[in-house]
């Protein structure tokens, strides 16, 4: 039976797996001080090569139960953030997206929906 990657939805976001074409996206995000200040594992200067090896880890990843989406807004697919699902949620988005962490972290099963 085939599986597909999970993705989630609510009315202005879309969360799904990272995908090798994200990096150059998400190095520019996670790289804002504003973001990296509030981390103490994500190094800051962080590369394009980085978030490379960062998607590369997470697709190997899928089998310890701890996921990380991309949070892509839903009327454009534009790239926001990242959130990572471990037993609890994590948000990291460019600071000019504080809503959609925000929103991010407010997902529960009653209102998400499977694509």
């Amino acid at each position: 039976m085939p599986t597909t990657d999970p993705e989630l939805t609510t009315e202005r976001l879309r969360l799904r797996r990272l995908q090798p074409g994200d990096a150059p996206l998400i190095a520019p995000l996670v790289n804002d001080w504003e973001v990296a200040r509030w981390t103490s594992h994500i190094p800051h200067p962080y590369t394009v090569q980085m978030a490379d090896e960062f998607i590369a880890a997470q697709a190997e990843a899928t089998s310890n139960g701890s996921q990380v989406f991309a949070i892509l807004r839903k009327d454009d697919d534009t790239l926001v953030g990242c959130v990572g699902l471990h037993r609890g949620i994590i948000a990291a988005a460019q600071a000019s997206h504080r809503a959609a962490a925000v929103t991010a972290r407010r997902f529960r099963p009653t209102n998400l929906r499977a694509r």
